[in-house]
């Protein structure tokens, strides 16, 4: 399918080649390619953040999800050593500010991840993710069928 003028229909493009797979019962994934041979005409800072917005929000837990949690984790354990006496006296404050740092962000990085993932199912780019989509009658208001 070509997918022209790409900054403004990426996301279209991407919406029908999952509704065609899906409606198909192919298992495959989509890749874009750029067949153009003439120069670009993009406006490169809407259209750069445009398609950044569309690879953020298509991926938040790789994006956002897994770097929160280590972040977190290694605030969370910096701060237990030094609350345990593993840190000299001398760099208590140090490690304090470094453990509290890394963990507000890596919290925040985790709401953040999944807020786009909320984001991005109510744009339609991603279905919805149910845990019993398995149950789910086909055409049924609540089964994924319908994006």
């Amino acid at each position: 399918m070509p997918c022209l003028n790409e900054a403004m229909t990426l996301s279209a493009c991407i919406k029908k080649a999952r509704t065609f797979l899906r409606e198909s019962g192919i298992d495959g994934e989509i890749i874009a390619a750029d067949g153009r041979n003439r120069k670009p005409h993009l406006n490169t800072c809407r259209d750069g953040w445009r398609s950044l917005r569309l690879y953020l929000l298509m991926s938040p837990r790789w994006t956002f999800g897994i770097p929160g949690i280590v972040l977190a984790t290694i605030g969370l354990a910096s701060l237990a050593a030094a609350i345990l006496g593993f840190v000299p006296a001398a760099w208590l404050g140090v490690v304090h500010i470094f453990s509290t740092v890394t963990t507000v962000i890596g919290y925040q990085a985790i709401l953040l991840a999944i807020f786009a993932k909320f984001i991005a199912i109510e744009s339609s780019l991603r279905p919805p993710a149910t845990k019993f989509y398995i149950f789910c009658k086909p055409g049924a208001p609540w089964s994924t069928s319908s994006f």
